[in-house]
């Protein structure tokens, strides 16, 4: 179980990360999750009250009222997954609203992949008339607040090396692997003591860069942030899929509301199929996207807006109709 000096360490760290994204005493700063019991939302929450900010709670409330929360108090930081940036857009401009004069200055995502993804990230900017909003952050409820986005604005993750010893390895011999290669990202805290971990195995793709900062400290960068999980990959007629890769060529329509991607089992394959919100032109277009980035056909069915599950936590867009159809 967490001590009261676990709890204030994740806090010190998420400090850190707030500092970092440039989140200053008295920022107004807006939760977009409902509190349940996700340690993340907690302890960014506790961590901005105590850096001195007005933190605004939007549990129980609607997507909508959300948004007009977020312009009518001129928040400063909204904190939400990849995902409800996205929801969030998409019902704006289902209601009339106009997202163009706000005060947002970042976006601070987590909870899934995408935080990196240039897709996202340039929907985002476009949408809420910004530049550089999302601010990409990592964490896991096992291990708590990991890293913050590296410095530039490109994307990316850095850990916080003062808190965890990170390594990548191979998943399938566990064996260190050298920088660039995609691997299996392992943490060990250095300083949670009542819920200890070593070399936990998080089951997040990343390609690790070690490098030395302007202070000449050591550096763990993630780049492109979190790319994928072990256990979400699919291999397809020889073809590795990720959800990360899926999710940034739909991302580049905007025409497309949700979306969910299909696995099935047919005979000695595997099969996938997408379920798009978009209309029929939309859906062809991006079959031929989906076949030019990994030269593989995978059949898109056009369906109407809000006919699909929506999403406010991470979101749950692949779905395995056949219970054994993993790889």
């Amino acid at each position: 179980m967490d001590t009261p000096d676990d709890w204030q360490w994740m806090l010190r760290n998420w400090g850190e990360i707030l500092k970092q994204a440039g989140v200053e005493p008295g920022s107004k700063c807006y939760f977009a999750f409902s509190f349940g019991p996700f340690l993340g939302f907690w302890t960014a929450y506790e961590a901005a009250i105590q850096r001195g900010c007005v933190s605004i709670p939007g549990g129980g409330q609607s997507t909508e009222s959300r948004i007009k929360t977020i312009l009518e108090h001129e928040v400063e930081y909204l904190f939400c997954t990849p995902t409800y940036a996205m929801r969030m857009i998409n019902t704006a401009q289902e209601s009339g609203i106009s997202l163009q004069d706000n005060s947002l200055r970042k976006i601070i995502v987590a909870g899934e992949c995408g935080g990196s993804l240039s897709t996202i990230r340039k929907a985002v900017d476009k949408a809420w008339r910004g530049k550089g909003l999302i601010y990409d952050h990592y964490g896991m409820t096992e291990v708590g607040p990991v890293a913050y986005e590296i410095p530039g604005g490109q994307g990316g993750l850095r850990i916080l090396m003062d808190a965890y010893y990170p390594e990548v390895i191979d998943p399938q011999t566990t064996e260190a692997i050298a920088d660039g290669r995609l691997g299996e990202l392992v943490l060990t805290p250095l300083s949670r003591i009542g819920c200890p971990v070593f070399r936990y195995r998080t089951g997040d793709l990343v390609r690790a860069l070690r490098g030395y900062d302007k202070r000449g400290l050591p550096t763990f960068d993630l780049l492109g942030g979190i790319l994928g999980r072990l256990d979400d990959m699919v291999i397809i007629r020889g073809v590795n899929l990720h959800p990360s890769g899926v999710d940034a060529v739909v991302r580049d329509f905007d025409e497309i509301g949700e979306y969910q991607v299909l696995i099935e089992q047919t005979r000695e394959m595997k099969e996938i199929s997408i379920k798009a919100e978009c209309g029929p032109d939309v859906a062809v277009s991006l079959e031929r996207a989906l076949e030019d980035a990994f030269s593989l056909r995978i059949p898109v069915e056009s369906l109407p807006s809000k006919s699909l599950p929506s999403f406010e936590m991470k979101a749950k867009r692949w779905i395995h109709k056949d219970p054994n159809c993993k790889t």
